[in-house]
């Protein structure tokens, strides 16, 4: 069997110490920060794009790439992202069909192999069928903006405060459910993080939280996104276990 040097640093990751995850976690969140130092640099981005149905500027998805494309390489990091689910729902008049894909975008220290996960869900509405690829921009633009503090001034693609409100309830309220989820899972093969006092101290004290109880976290995304990480890496790790186990005593 071929193992992939992508698999591998899965494999590396899963299997790290405490003391080495936190060691390498902070290096990965200096370079971030050192990306947002050299961002700031730059002052208030230029929007470069117009929106000639709603009328209004804004800074398009190529600005997005070509500003990320440099910082990024600079910074040594690599951002890739994958398909975790994709609904669909009724836009407006105008504009009906709606698509809804959740993606987990995946941060890489490209000298190190240590990476971190954050879940989008993006949204797009459109009268033909673009709509998919306005809720992947969408997506994409969230995360950069939000991670790294994009300044572009007010944004008019944002349609609303209410809008903005509902969109960040809808992302924490997907995340909730995905590490509600994991827990659940942990649990179904015996490592139920809730009431094992060890698994839950190893957890909160990796993932840097106070609780394994995301509705204790409801107002710090990051905490929440840490935790789903950890907890990810926990379930992949076990469920590899076992399988090893299980395979070992049919010999």
């Amino acid at each position: 069997m071929i193992i992939t040097i992508a698999e591998k640093k899965t494999k590396m990751i899963e299997n790290l110490e405490i003391k080495e995850w936190l060691s390498l976690n902070a290096k990965l969140q200096a370079k971030k920060s050192d990306l947002r130092k050299a961002l700031k640099a730059k002052g208030v981005l230029k929007k470069g794009a117009v929106n000639e149905y709603d009328k209004y500027k804004y800074f398009s998805e190529a600005q997005y790439k070509e500003l990320f494309t440099e910082l990024l390489t600079d910074a040594r990091l690599e951002l890739k992202f994958t398909e975790v689910a994709y609904d669909t729902f009724e836009g407006t008049e105008k504009q009906a069909n709606g698509r809804m894909p959740k993606l987990q975008f995946t941060l890489f220290d490209v000298e190190t192999g240590f990476y971190e996960n954050t879940l989008i869900t993006g949204e797009g509405i459109d009268k033909g069928d673009k709509a998919g690829y306005k809720a992947y921009t969408g997506a994409l633009k969230y995360y950069l903006a939000n991670t790294f503090m994009v300044a572009t001034g007010d944004d008019p693609e944002k349609d609303s405060p209410a809008s903005k409100m509902n969109t960040r309830k809808n992302n924490t309220a997907a995340l909730i459910k995905n590490i509600n989820a994991l827990r659940d899972q942990l649990a179904h093969i015996g490592y139920d993080v809730r009431a094992n006092d060890t698994m839950r101290a190893f957890v909160t004290q990796k993932a840097g939280v106070m609780s394994v109880d995301p509705a204790d976290l409801i107002d710090d995304a990051d905490a929440l996104t840490r935790l789903y990480n950890v907890l990810s890496g926990v379930l992949s790790a076990k469920q590899k276990e076992l399988n090893i186990n299980s395979t070992a005593e049919t010999f």
